[in-house]
Order: structure tokens, then C-alpha cells, then sequence
């Protein structure tokens, strides 16, 4: 029986690479928002123990200046709190492409990995099928060498 040969074998090569990179892109980009996640949430508990502070620092005589530079620090941690979450909704947009490139990718793989499954069957059953019609043929030879030593 010849052995199987795969023609697009190179093309399957590349696109098992193409997923391969795609996935690790979706890596990178899930690894981003994770960090920009701690982040806000980071900002986010800064934000209470501060507000926490500065209630509890009412209740004692706090200086206009401490109000202003609290109420300025509080304004500081807002707008970057917005900046992280405007960065984490364009990176979320940038995850749902890379999801979207990578099922592409996949997709694009498993064809070419059905039609190898599709040829390698077909050329079994033809190799099977020689080699049914060579066994036939040594039996037919047979048959002949025996009818005519009689």
C-alpha cells in the first residue's frame, strides 16, 4: 500500500500557525484587561478607604485646604478611573476581533482538516480495492496453473 501524501499538507502547516499566533493574541489581549481590571479596582478601593478617611476626619475640625486637596485628589482618582475604563472598553472591542479572528482561524483549520480525513478515507478504500483486485488476480492465476496441470 502507498502511503498517504496530504497535498495541502504546507497550507494546514500555515494555518495551524495562524491559530497558534491568534491564540496568543487573544492571550496578550485577555492578559491586558486583567490588568486594567486590578486596576480599576484598585482605584475603586482607594477611593472608598479615602472617602472613609475623610468622614471620619469631618467629624474632627478639618482645614478648607485638607477639603480642597481631598476633593482634588477624589477628582484625580475619578478621571483616572474613567481613563481605565474607557482603556478596558477598547480593549474588551479589541478581545471580541481577536475572538472573532480566531474562530476564523479555527474554522479555516478544521476544513482543511476534514478534507485530509475525506482524502486520506479515499485513499484507503482505493488502495484497499487494488489490493483486492491483485489478491483476485493471484487467485485467478492460480486457478489457471491448476486447471491446465490436471
Amino acid at each position: 500500500m502507498r502511503p498517504f501524501r496530504f497535498r495541502l499538507r504546507k497550507l494546514r502547516d500555515h494555518r495551524e500557525r495562524v491559530k497558534r499566533e491568534r491564540q496568543a493574541a487573544l492571550a496578550r489581549v485577555d492578559a491586558m484587561l486583567e490588568e486594567l481590571r486590578a486596576r480599576e479596582a484598585a482605584i475603586d478601593e482607594e477611593r472608598a478607604r479615602r472617602i472613609e478617611r475623610q468622614n471620619l476626619l469631618r467629624r474632627s475640625a478639618v482645614s478648607p485646604a485638607s477639603e480642597a486637596t481631598f476633593a482634588a485628589y477624589l477628582a484625580h482618582l475619578d478621571v483616572t478611573a474613567r481613563d481605565v475604563r474607557a482603556r478596558i472598553g477598547a480593549w474588551e472591542a479589541e478581545r471580541d476581533r481577536a475572538v472573532l479572528a480566531l474562530q476564523e482561524a479555527a474554522l479555516d483549520l478544521r476544513v482543511l482538516e476534514k478534507l485530509e480525513e475525506r482524502q486520506r478515507a479515499e485513499h484507503e478504500m482505493v488502495e484497499n480495492r487494488r489490493d483486492v483486485n491483485e489478491l483476485d488476480e493471484i487467485g485467478r492465476d492460480l486457478t489457471r496453473r491448476l486447471e491446465a496441470t490436471r
